[in-house]
């Protein structure tokens, strides 16, 4: 069929082959071939609303982010389409990244290039051609520079002007609320669901690829970015693993002891009640302590949350830690708390990556029966700073709060959260001290006074205090250590806040 004029014309080199799609001013379409080059010719309006509305299944939009070989017609409308087909793409992955990362999507930094890629990526399982052209673009380093230009000029059409090729997603939340949620693109979809029945049974780019290139896109290997376009990203302050490669040999590559390190190397455990986290060693160099966020973990949540009953509760999925962790160490960091550093971090697999602190942990400390009244006025004034700040750890267990001879660095911060109630902070409060009798029930009362004396002087709540006397937040451990014991560091508890409270 002969194609009338077109609006725009654009070609492109597409396995060997020429593809020139053209945009017609009016419903008719047609389809040509001669020899390799094939023309596909389609309705402005239909292209549009692939791009809007997926059409067509998306099986024509994808191709607006290649880079044509020729433009003709009217090249601000090529603009255009690019740049509506990519705000789209970049609200919709947006929303798949929020599911991944949670509360930390506004400290990941993302390459402009990554929703175009992500989209690619979820299509080509579905039209296999599409990984083939894609990833023989995505190894031509000009096809880059041009995607960059096209997104540079699309964003500052929005008023977002590109300093680098990354962007912050915390940046463009404007323009993502803006382009709308998934749950309204998806009702606009079902509406126009018998006008996508009627579009489907016409004519589509999938006549007129050549079969060799069908039958060779089966089993193409794609470009590793459209295998994982997760490369593309990476948090504020640590690397996002990628599923491509084994988690410990990026870290590995990440600590620079790749050469040293070996899988069979011996690794030394931190002690806890469920082990979890593994601190990595070789020739006597700790890097980091990798942690992991497995469901069984969680069982110990679920048995402190049955004791609990009427307090606070604790966060239980394993991604929902993962990422609470790491919102809650670059917070406290930022705050100037002393925390470790993350390092590498796999939302996916749930396991993550933080440096290795250099020191005994205040179980141990307890254990080895030494003098613990400076380090838990110390504990008292940093639980009354996070309060202040507006932060409840819940999980004050004494081995998360590891000294180095001059500081207290906490840990594991998987349960931490906003202290919103005076509740919470009692928690902290209670949790620090009764914990403690687990690893020594000697001198209750003096280790009680110490850090209620250091959370006071460092300008804590009074009433968290009063609170934390409260029978209630004794009943979880009325197991495992002797009543007496608890009621004395009770009462110390209440004597020492209303002690220092002028009658």
């Amino acid at each position: 069929m002969e194609c009338p004029k077109p609006l725009l014309s654009l070609r492109y080199s597409v396995g060997g082959y020429i593809l020139e799609i053209r945009l017609l001013d009016s419903e008719h379409y047609c389809l040509a071939r001669r020899g390799e080059e094939i023309v596909f010719g389609i309705s402005n309006d239909t292209l549009s609303r692939d791009i809007h509305e997926s059409a067509l299944g998306e099986t024509i939009a994808p191709l607006i982010f290649l880079k044509p070989v020729d433009v003709s017609g009217d090249k601000n409308l090529s603009e255009e389409l690019f740049c509506e087909y990519y705000l789209r793409v970049l609200v919709e992955e947006y929303e798949g990244l929020r599911k991944v990362f949670q509360r930390n999507t506004e400290r990941l930094l993302i390459s402009v290039i990554y929703p175009i890629v992500a989209r690619v990526s979820r299509l080509q399982t579905a039209y296999t051609w599409l990984k083939m052209i894609f990833s023989e673009y995505l190894r031509d380093g000009s096809y880059y520079s041009w995607l960059y230009d096209a997104i540079r000029a699309c964003l500052r059409e929005k008023g977002i002007e590109l300093f680098s090729r990354l962007i912050s997603l915390s940046s463009i939340t404007d323009l993502l609320r803006v382009g709308g949620g998934t749950e309204k693109k998806i009702a606009t979809r079902i509406a126009t669901m018998t006008r996508v029945v009627a579009e489907l049974a016409s004519p589509s780019i999938i006549q007129v690829i050549p079969g060799s290139l069908l039958i060779e896109s089966i089993s193409y290997k794609p470009h590793p970015l459209l295998r994982d376009p997760l490369l593309l990203t990476r948090l504020d302050a640590a690397r996002v693993a990628t599923k491509l490669l084994d988690f410990y040999d990026q870290l590995y590559a990440l600590t620079g002891l790749s050469r040293l390190i070996k899988r069979s190397k011996p690794m030394t455990r931190r002690a806890g009640l469920v082990r979890s986290a593994v601190t990595l060693e070789i020739n006597g160099i700790r890097p980091a302590v990798v942690k992991r966020y497995r469901d069984i973990t969680a069982f110990k949540w679920i048995v402190a949350a049955i004791l609990s009953l009427p307090l606070p509760k604790p966060i239980l999925g394993t991604r929902a830690r993962l990422n609470n962790e790491y919102y809650y160490n670059r917070l406290l960091s930022e705050l100037g708390y002393n925390v470790p550093q993350p390092i590498l971090v796999d939302p996916r697999r749930r396991i993550a990556a933080y440096t290795y602190v250099d020191g005994k942990d205040l179980s141990i400390i307890l254990q080895e029966g030494g003098d613990t009244k400076p380090l838990f006025y110390s504990l008292g004034g940093i639980l009354a700073s996070l309060h202040r700040d507006g932060v409840s750890l819940w999980d004050t267990n004494p081995s998360n709060f590891i000294y180095d001879g001059k500081n207290l660095y906490l840990v594991d911060l998987e349960q931490a959260r906003e202290a919103r109630t005076v509740s919470e902070k009692a928690f902290d409060i209670a949790v620090a001290l009764y914990y403690s009798l687990l690893y020594n029930t000697k001198n209750p009362a003096e280790r009680t006074e110490s850090l209620v004396k250091g959370y006071m002087d460092a300008g804590g709540d009074r009433g968290a205090v009063i609170e934390a006397a409260k029978y209630k937040y004794m009943a979880p451990f009325m197991t495992t250590i002797p009543p007496n014991i608890l009621e004395k560091m009770r009462k110390a508890l209440l004597y020492s806040a209303l002690g220092s409270q002028e009658l």
